[in-house]
Order: C-alpha cells, then sequence, then structure tokens
C-alpha cells in the first residue's frame, strides 16, 4: 500500500528540483477558445451636487463571456495587435443605485474584430454596428494575449518568484497606469497525469494608480495553471478588491470581485475559417465602426459615427456631439406632426435673429428620399465674428417624424456634412415601447 501511494504521488507531483519554462507564443492564425465568469459587489459614492456630500450607492454585477478567438496581427516583440473572433455567449448584467441594466451581444454582430493599441482594446463588427454597451463590454473584457507579462522571462523551480509586468496588472485591473506597487508570481508546483504537464502559479499584490473613475488601489490573489505540454495559459482565477478614492485620498467606494478564465487552444468555429474571413473586411473603416443607438422606449434607431458621442438623451429628443466641436440635436415628432421645409427656415430664421445672429446663405431644399419621406436643406450663419453651417433634415414615417438640426463647423465642414446625411438616412422611427 505505501508503495502503490508513492508511485500515485511521484505521478502527480513532478521533482521541485526540475526546471520548467512559462512561455506563450501567439502566432498569426493562433486560435483558442476562453469562457470568462465575473462577480462583483460593494459600493461607490456617487458626484455630489453642490454643496452636498457624496451619496454611496450599491453595485453588483455579473457577466459570461464565451468565445473562440484567431490571431489576425502581432508585432515584432510578439505583442497580439488585432484578432477577430465568434461569441457563443455574452451576458452582462448589472444593479447600480437599485437600476439595472442587462447587455448581451445580437447574434448578427457575434462576430468582432478587436484592435490592440496601447493598454486598450477597440472593437468592431464586420457585419454590423455595434451599441455602446456592446462596445464596452468588450473593451473592458480581459484580453488574454495581453496576460503574456504574467509568465517568468526565465525557467522557473518550484518556490522561484517574479514580478508580473505593469502591463498584464493593467489589463487585469483596467488601470491606465500604475504608480506605485506590484503583483508578485510564485511558482507554486508542478503537476502531471498520465497525459499531460502543468504549472500552477500564484500571485498576489497591491497597486495604486488611476482608472477611468480617478484613483484607485486594487489588491489582487490569485492563481493560474499553465500547460506546459500545449505552451498556454489554461486557466486563472482572480479575487480582488477595487477601492476608489477621491481627489482628498478618501476612500469612496469598495468592490469586491471574482474573475475566472478557462482557455483551450485550437478551434472549430467556421465564420472564423479561412475561406469565411477572406472576403470580408477586416480593417477598420468609416463603415463598419459606426455605432448603433437603438432606443424603444424613444421608439428610435439610427447609426452615428464613432468619432460623435451620444450627449444627452432625453424624452422625444436626442443630443450627439461630434469631436470636432460640431453638434446635431434629433427631435423627435408625433405621427403626421412634422414641420414641412418652408416652417422649419422661418423656425431658423427667427432663432437666429434672436440669438443676435445673421443667415448669410441658404441652400435650397432637396428631396433626398420620397418613402419614406427624407427633406434636407442647409444655412451659413455668422453669430458675433463666428462663422457656421447649419444642416436640416425633415424625415416621416408611419410611426412618427424626426428632424435633424446640425451645427457644423468650417474646419472639417465636408466630411461633418457627410456624417450627418448617413444619420439622417439611416434614421428608422419605432413604435415606442
Amino acid at each position: 500500500m505505501r508503495c502503490f501511494f508513492a508511485l500515485f504521488l511521484a505521478a502527480v507531483f513532478v521533482r521541485g528540483e526540475e526546471a520548467v519554462r512559462l512561455s506563450e507564443a501567439f502566432p498569426v492564425g493562433a486560435r483558442y477558445r476562453v469562457k470568462t465568469r465575473v462577480e462583483l459587489s460593494g459600493s461607490m459614492a456617487l458626484p455630489p451636487a453642490k454643496g452636498k456630500k457624496p451619496e454611496s450607492v450599491g453595485v453588483a454585477g455579473i457577466s459570461a463571456i464565451d468565445y473562440e478567438e484567431r490571431v489576425l496581427g502581432a508585432a515584432a516583440n510578439g505583442d497580439v495587435t488585432k484578432t477577430i473572433r465568434t461569441c457563443a455567449r455574452f451576458d452582462f448584467r448589472r444593479t447600480l443605485a437599485g437600476q439595472k441594466q442587462e447587455i448581451a451581444l445580437r447574434p448578427e454582430v457575434k462576430r468582432l474584430v478587436v484592435l490592440r493599441k496601447g493598454q486598450t482594446e477597440i472593437p468592431f463588427s464586420p457585419d454590423g454596428p455595434l451599441t455602446w454597451g456592446e462596445m464596452d463590454v468588450v473593451r473592458t473584457d480581459v484580453f488574454v494575449p495581453a496576460l503574456r507579462g504574467l509568465f517568468p522571462a526565465d525557467a522557473v523551480k518550484q518556490g522561484d518568484r517574479w514580478r508580473a509586468s505593469d502591463s498584464s496588472v493593467q489589463e487585469l485591473t483596467d488601470l491606465e497606469k500604475i504608480d506605485e506597487g506590484a503583483v508578485e508570481c510564485r511558482l507554486d508546483k508542478v503537476i502531471a497525469d498520465d497525459k499531460r504537464r502543468f504549472a500552477r502559479v500564484t500571485f498576489s499584490g497591491t497597486v495604486k494608480g488611476v482608472g477611468e473613475d480617478g484613483p484607485a488601489r486594487h489588491s489582487l490573489r490569485g492563481w493560474y495553471t499553465f500547460d506546459l505540454d500545449g505552451s498556454y495559459l489554461s486557466e486563472l482565477v482572480l479575487t480582488g478588491t477595487l477601492t476608489m478614492s477621491g481627489p482628498d485620498g478618501k476612500d469612496l467606494g469598495k468592490i469586491e470581485g471574482r474573475f475566472a478564465l478557462e482557455r483551450t487552444t485550437g478551434g472549430t468555429a467556421i465564420d472564423l475559417s479561412e475561406k469565411a474571413i477572406a472576403d470580408i473586411k477586416l480593417d477598420p473603416d468609416d463603415q463598419n465602426t459606426r455605432m448603433l443607438y437603438d432606443n424603444p422606449v424613444q421608439g428610435l434607431r439610427f447609426e452615428y459615427p464613432r468619432a460623435w458621442r451620444i450627449a444627452r438623451d432625453a424624452a422625444g429628443q436626442v443630443t450627439l456631439d461630434g469631436a470636432s466641436g460640431s453638434g446635431l440635436l434629433i427631435t423627435l415628432d408625433p405621427p403626421g406632426k412634422s414641420p414641412t421645409v418652408r416652417q422649419l427656415l422661418d423656425e431658423s430664421r427667427q432663432w437666429m435673429l434672436k440669438q443676435k445672429g445673421e443667415v448669410t446663405r441658404v441652400i435650397p431644399a432637396a428631396t433626398l428620399r420620397t418613402s419614406p419621406r427624407l427633406e434636407a436643406f442647409s444655412l451659413e450663419a455668422t453669430m458675433g465674428r463666428q462663422l457656421f453651417w447649419m444642416d436640416y433634415y425633415i424625415t416621416e414615417q408611419e410611426a412618427g417624424g424626426a428632424t435633424l438640426a446640425a451645427r457644423l463647423v468650417p474646419s472639417e465642414l465636408k466630411q461633418s456634412r457627410k456624417e450627418v446625411e448617413n444619420i439622417a438616412r439611416s434614421m428608422v422611427i419605432q413604435r415606442k415601447k
């Protein structure tokens, strides 16, 4: 019996004196399957109103993401710069101050190209526009190739320690930069069975830095397994605490979470095959990076350039801001209540006079589409010493209508006019839910 246990343990634990190398390459064409699960809960302080103390609210969330990924590009140093993935599951649920939010990737855009620039992932779908929520969840998900910095530079033995790279820690924490602290890794043991050998590595540490929400402190503890025969990261489990700080250094909230990752190499997804991706656009352009606004409560759906952002979403109105200082106001109208071109032109002239501006040129109205109706006209105007351009669109559809008023800066007029026209052409008025 003693001999049996001795043989069994010898098969499970490799001798600690054996040095092993933990190194993974991501050649172009490599494919792998990833499953991640996230659970978090805690509290955070909302920005206070003037003269009031910050209000603490509860936050909780879970996510489950399963996808197969293929490497499309890599830098000379081996860092992956572009991948394409197809998502089998993409669920995100969050509760903030009692308000529930759910995001699920729509089936028509389950295939995603992910660009890696610095510490940022930039996703787009070659099959259609993404909503802001879809893009944000992909952007903040862990990019597996960026975890190479968890591995040691040289071969290691049981008990050896090394420091994880800042870039890998940033990927796990979403910190934009690390000001102090570090995460230390340790080879805990090497496990072998009759098929494969695995290295188990533990890691822990505390780092301080700046994230999207300001100063933050992350305390991390976890482990990962590395398939020594396949040379790849196969599993990672992380528990951590995020403490947010205000400008005065005082804590504004604390969130605890758990992240789990499972991974296998290879892939079988047909829509990632050579044939499937040969005829699709894998580089970003103005068309495939468009965003989708789809609000059933407003009864409105349209596409807009990624350089623009939704600045305000109120009952009956949506405001967008352009990167160059241009702006767009969309006003929804009940069925049959959309203004005529003449009415909208008169309203615009009157508004300009009230603002002590002057209309210097009018571009006559043109019908861009008869069904559903879409008309447009333009004004050139001055206000003070500033010259600007106004583009107007009127669309009338079965479920209602909309007027679009765009104020465009002269420096990028040609591009901005094209972008606003595309927004108007993509607009669909739906029945409110």
